[in-house]
């Protein structure tokens, strides 16, 4: 089995900045559209919780702010739910553009390449590659709408929660998520080695299937 080149997350994210050239301005809006987005979201528990206070010492001249607090809801909710569908759909243009450049970058560096490592890797290993690597630049763009950015806003928002009310509890929050986050980088590194000799068998079956299949 042959070794693979180390290719670390740093140069996976420099990569992704690279291929995001022409669209930077589009994809940095719409991550702080969609940050304000889940900040917003956050807002409908502060405004419940105001309901439940004005409830428990409810008179009838509360009635009108009540009212508002409810409208506020309805109003931060839907707000809230259009802005944070409409950045994504934009991210996951931002996305397929992404990968269509990605793919076209990687034919022309392919066809550039030297003779003698044309020679040693057949076709199939080769779109194997460039299929892979197109996946993941879409599959971390995904991941980074649907889960980073609600991860790291929803991680300051509950932190200032806390901080709100005592700062310890704040510092006790803020070293569980880092503990937490240094214990699951260090269990998907060693996941990653077992991954990356799975991916290096799936390239070479995948190749030979799709070498057979094109010589048929």
């Amino acid at each position: 089995m042959t070794e693979k080149r180390s290719y670390s997350t740093l140069s996976f994210l420099k990569d992704l900045w690279y291929f995001l050239r022409h669209y930077k301005f589009r994809f940095i809006l719409f991550t702080v559209l969609l940050s304000i987005a889940f900040l917003l979201g956050l807002a409908i528990p502060i405004l419940i919780a105001k309901i439940i206070n004005i409830l428990t010492a409810y008179n009838a001249e509360q009635k009108i702010t009540i009212s508002f607090y409810l409208f506020a809801i309805l109003v931060v909710g839907i707000g809230a739910n259009i802005l944070r569908l409409c950045s994504k759909f934009y991210l996951g243009e931002v996305r397929d553009h992404v990968q269509r450049e990605a793919k076209v970058n990687l034919f022309e560096r392919l066809m550039l390449a030297e003779l003698s490592w044309h020679d040693k890797e057949n076709t199939g290993n080769k779109m194997e590659k460039i299929t892979a690597g197109v996946n993941a630049l879409g599959t971390f763009i995904d991941l980074y709408a649907n889960r980073i950015i609600p991860f790291i806003v929803e991680g300051i928002g509950i932190i200032a929660v806390f901080a709100f009310f005592n700062i310890k509890y704040a510092i006790l929050v803020v070293t569980f998520i880092i503990s937490y986050l240094y214990a699951e980088y260090k269990f998907d590194q060693a996941l990653a080695k077992k991954t990356l000799l799975i991916q290096m068998e799936k390239e070479r079956a995948s190749g030979m299937a799709y070498e057979l299949s094109s010589n048929v």
